[in-house]
């Protein structure tokens, strides 16, 4: 009897955020300012999809598809949920951020993020 291994989707997230925190410590020296709306920036990124990772990712297995598959929803609708709260509370902080910079880097990190999961999935096989 074989078992369906669960998808690196966590060390994804943590691979991330080790890189927003390297990206954003090297900045800090320059311009907190900028610091901060590169953080702010992928944050908003990094959240809803590791909160989309931790709820799609629980269940395996063929006895358990209803429960992967209300996983995926579940997971998608908090994604995007938390995707725009994020939104309007970088919006709305009492400090300034740099939009363009903000968005720049929620960009920035979708092609990180599509690299890193092609690489573990090519991994896997």
């Amino acid at each position: 009897m074989t078992s369906i291994a669960k998808p690196a989707v966590h060390k994804v997230a943590i691979i991330q955020l080790g890189l927003l925190l390297a990206v954003t410590t090297a900045v800090v020296t320059f311009s907190g300012y900028l610091a901060g709306s590169i953080l702010a920036g992928g944050l908003l990124h990094l959240v809803p999809h590791a909160w989309f990772a931790h709820v799609a990712y629980r269940y395996t297995g063929a006895k358990k598809v209803h429960m992967v598959l209300r996983g995926f929803y579940w997971g998608q609708a908090g994604k995007l949920v938390l995707t725009a709260a994020l939104v309007v509370v970088v919006a709305k902080q009492p400090y300034s951020v740099d939009f363009l910079v903000v968005f720049i880097t929620f960009i920035v990190m979708v092609p990180i993020h599509l690299a890193l999961v092609a690489k573990f999935l090519s991994r896997e096989q």
